[in-house]
């Protein structure tokens, strides 16, 4: 059943109006009065509530009516400032509206007036420009053309009026055309005059008016230019004789107009030069592929021109000229064998004067390429492979020449022959190149000849040691009768000697020579026993008159220091054994010879060979072959042994030690 308390609080809010209302409607022992009742039950209670509430609140309520009243007229004052606003608002946006719309208008005026000056502007400005046209110079036409093109492309109105259309446009196209041909004409004048000034004003104001219409006429002149040189060289690749060649480059004028139109093209653009160096390259190489032996003339010309330009052109031309080159450098080895060949095939030639035939060969060919210096290198190559090939033609004459190796005092016709051959290889690898097959051909020929000579000094050496005794008993003051054969043999031998330039020039073989011969007489002398001071001084004597012998052979004098060493030992050998004390004397003495010398003091002292157990003429062609180093390393065990071998060591032994010494430090610098 619903209570009072329940009817309460759903007046008051508490309870769910639907939920209450659905228990009402169900309640089914709730009757209308009753329920009626109860309501008017919780009215009554609910008054009473208000009017005690009401009561104890009334100030606070007349209060808070008195501030909604205050509330509501500053509503309603509010409300007429709002209204008056909007009204002024509404009013302003109307009239703002209106003045916009006239402003937009006004603007569109003047934007229209605006393009109208801007129009009339460029018109003034094309008339203007147009009237100066005719009495402007070219460059000035040029920037004028250039100018309106730009007036033109910027004013896009100005070129739809049909006025433009009509007057200018014509005009403009007109002037433009005639200015590309002024431009052009006066470009060539100044091509032709050298007036580079001229020239690049020419080219920038051509390029600035239209850049296609330059690059044609600039490759028309550089087909002019090709067309013109092609006629030249189709003519002159037909051509073989020198004489005909040089009179075609003298007619053509082929490096006067290669120049010319280097110079020309040089002038435009360096690219169209370059352009103009390929194809030029491509022509060379097609019209001069069987070009003759005298195509130096054209070489000349053509390296010459390509030398005096710049990298990009030159190198092309360059690149076109290396089979041209090439082909040159062939007919000039083939020209150089054939002379070579000439002089190789008579003898009286190579008597005559075969070096100074080859040798003006060599020299003209070299001379022929001075214009070039890559070239010129090329051709000396081919020079020495042409010596090459005269040092393979001497051999094969020498070959075939009887050789006959005993020197009289008359020189026979075929060593005649063998020494110009000599000669003339000697000479040419002297000028033109000693380090390649020179040295060994000529090394060949002189051990040959040298080596009969050395026969002979040996063979004389050895019969003068089996005749000591006897030559002891001559005169302090006599030469030795032996000496006196060989020093014959050898002023028989400086007859041939002078005759070979190889041997006689500053060269070393001269040298070699002197030291062979006079070391072998050393090597006879250190070989005696004893070795007393008669001895010494007999072979004093000897090697006085060899010296002075081999001086006259030998003209080229030798080094300070050898020579000094040669001039001292006939004093040395006169004063032994005192001489031995001389520290200075024995620094130019040889080592191995001094040693010997004080080994050999002793009456019953072996020599070297009997201390290997060799025969004398064993040991001297082995000593005469070997080194300073096979000298000492033999002397070092030979006087360790000698000292074994002894009770008593010889007079100056001591000296050996300190010979030693510094003969093994000269080594090893060494």
């Amino acid at each position: 059943m619903i209570s009072t308390k329940e009817i309460e609080e759903y007046v008051n809010g508490g309870i769910n109006e639907h939920e209450f209302l659905m228990r009402v409607a169900k309640d089914t022992d709730l009757d209308d009065l009753n329920l009626l009742n109860r309501v008017e039950s919780v009215a009554a209670s609910l008054n009473l509530k208000l009017r005690h509430e009401v009561g104890s609140n009334l100030n606070r309520l007349v209060e808070q009516a008195g501030s909604i009243d205050t509330l509501d007229s500053m509503q309603k004052l509010i409300h007429n400032e709002v209204k008056d606003a909007n009204k002024e608002a509404t009013e302003l946006g109307r009239c703002i509206g209106n003045n916009t719309n006239s402003i937009v208008h006004s603007n569109t005026l003047l934007q229209r007036l605006s393009s109208l000056d801007v129009i009339l502007s460029d018109l003034v400005e094309f008339e203007k420009l147009i009237k100066r046209l005719p009495y402007a110079e070219f460059s000035e036409k040029a920037d004028i053309a250039v100018y309106l093109r730009k007036l033109s492309s910027l004013n896009s109105r100005l070129t739809d009026l049909q006025l433009f259309s009509d007057k200018f446009k014509p005009i403009v196209d007109r002037e433009t055309r005639s200015t590309k041909q002024t431009i052009v004409t006066e470009l060539h004048k100044a091509l032709e005059m050298r007036n580079y000034t001229t020239v690049k004003r020419a080219v920038t104001a051509l390029r600035a008016m239209d850049n296609d219409f330059a690059e044609n006429e600039f490759a028309k002149l550089y087909k002019k230019g090709i067309e013109e040189l092609d006629v030249i060289f189709i003519a002159l690749g037909t051509l073989e004789s020198a004489e005909e060649i040089v009179a075609a480059l003298n007619h053509h004028k082929l490096k006067e107009k290669l120049c010319d139109w280097f110079e020309k093209l040089r002038m435009i653009d360096i690219e169209l030069l370059s352009r103009f160096a390929d194809r030029l390259g491509q022509i060379i190489n097609i019209r001069m592929s069987n070009a003759s032996p005298s195509v130096i003339h054209i070489l000349r010309i053509l390296h010459s021109c390509a030398n005096e330009q710049v990298s990009v052109v030159s190198k092309p031309i360059k690149h076109a000229l290396i089979g041209l080159d090439n082909s040159y450098l062939n007919h000039c080895y083939e020209r150089l064998t054939k002379i070579v060949d000439t002089v190789f095939s008579d003898k009286n030639a190579i008597l005559d004067n075969g070096c100074a035939t080859i040798q003006g060969s060599f020299d003209g060919i070299i001379e022929e390429v001075k214009f070039d210096k890559r070239l010129e290198d090329l051709v000396k190559k081919r020079v020495i492979q042409a010596l090459h090939y005269t040092v393979q033609q001497a051999d094969v004459m020498l070959n075939s020449i009887p050789q006959d190796y005993r020197y009289g005092r008359r020189i026979s016709n075929n060593q005649q022959l063998t020494y110009s051959i000599l000669n003339l290889v000697y000479y040419l690898g002297m000028k033109y190149d000693f380090k390649s097959s020179v040295p060994a051909f000529l090394e060949n020929y002189q051990v040959t000849i040298l080596k009969s000579i050395y026969d002979t000094v040996q063979l004389v050496l050895g019969a003068m040691f089996e005749e000591h005794e006897n030559n002891c008993k001559l005169k302090d003051d006599v030469v030795s009768p032996y000496m006196l054969e060989l020093c014959g043999h050898l002023t028989t031998f400086g007859i041939h000697f002078d005759q070979l330039v190889c041997f006689s020039s500053q060269m070393l073989p001269g040298m070699y020579f002197v030291n062979y011969i006079f070391d072998s007489f050393l090597l006879h002398i250190s070989l005696l026993r004893p070795i007393n001071q008669a001895t010494a001084k007999r072979c004093s004597i000897d090697a006085k008159y060899l010296l002075n012998t081999l001086f006259k052979v030998v003209k080229n004098p030798l080094s300070t220091q050898n020579l000094k060493a040669k001039r001292l030992i006939p004093n040395f050998l006169q004063d032994l054994p005192d001489s031995l004390k001389s520290a200075n004397t024995l620094t130019f003495i040889p080592p191995w010879f001094v040693i010997n010398l004080i080994i050999g003091l002793p009456p019953a002292s072996k020599t070297p060979y009997e201390f290997t157990g060799w025969t004398r003429q064993k040991y001297t062609e082995w000593f005469c072959n070997s080194s300073d180093m096979d000298h000492y390393q033999f002397l070092n065990t030979y006087l360790i042994q000698f000292e074994k071998s002894v009770t008593k060591l010889p007079p100056y032994y001591d000296v050996t030690k300190s010979i030693m010494q510094k003969w093994s430090s000269s080594l090893t610098k060494n």
